[in-house]
């Protein structure tokens, strides 16, 4: 979804979208989630791990960060839980505790796409 706001424009997730994918992930995981996001796992221990949308509780939890975004893009953010708990969120800056020895990256694959030179058809 589009937004305009203040001469803007703001991209989201449109509303009431379902089927964001739940990954169960480990050590050394490099792949894509939800078609969005290229995120790469690095554990210096063990663990079992899932990367899922943050959702309307996370964001909750991390509203202080986040006064004037828009909720729905924020509840899509990809989020590493363990155990149920959230360990990290890279798109709202928020990472790992250092002594988990976790590394989280979620980088977004629509900001690179838009970011590429228009193509002209032959």
């Amino acid at each position: 979804m589009i937004d305009l706001r203040k001469g803007d424009f703001r991209f989201q997730r449109e509303p009431g979208r379902d089927g964001l994918p739940e990954l169960a992930v480990s050590n050394g995981f490099d792949g894509i989630w939800d078609g969005r996001f290229a995120v790469r796992l690095e554990v210096s221990g063990g663990g079992a791990f899932t990367i899922g949308a943050l959702g309307p509780e996370g964001r909750r939890q991390f509203a202080v960060c986040v006064p004037k975004a828009m909720p729905r893009a924020i509840e899509a953010l990809p989020a590493l839980r363990r155990n149920g708990e959230i360990v990290a969120v890279p798109g709202l800056g928020i990472a790992a505790e250092a002594e988990l020895g976790v590394a989280f990256s979620a980088t977004s694959r629509v900001a690179a796409r838009l970011q590429e030179p228009v193509r002209q058809a032959d």
